[in-house]
């Protein structure tokens, strides 16, 4: 049913998350010093801001996209994003 349909999608995105390492990480991506959104200033820049010009271009896969919690989850998986 339409009912049992929704609740497992609620159910789904209330599973996601991001640990701290890994919000760290995107953090010290954002920035002149990184390699995402140049521009990002921690005073000026919006959550509307780094959603749009961070997390979405960097959860894209082919020609759709996925949560951004789960590229850095398999980022974490990785024997290369753990040399970093």
């Amino acid at each position: 049913t339409r009912c049992a349909v929704w609740l497992d999608k609620v159910r789904e995105l209330s599973e996601r998350s991001m640990s701290v390492d890994s919000m760290l990480e995107l953090y010290k991506r954002l920035g002149p010093g990184g390699d995402v959104m140049p521009h990002f200033d921690p005073r000026r820049s919006t959550t509307h801001d780094v959603v749009r010009q961070a997390l979405i271009p960097l959860s894209c896969v082919g020609d759709g996209g996925t949560a951004y919690c789960e590229v850095a989850a398999e980022a974490r998986e990785t024997p290369s994003s753990r040399q970093r």
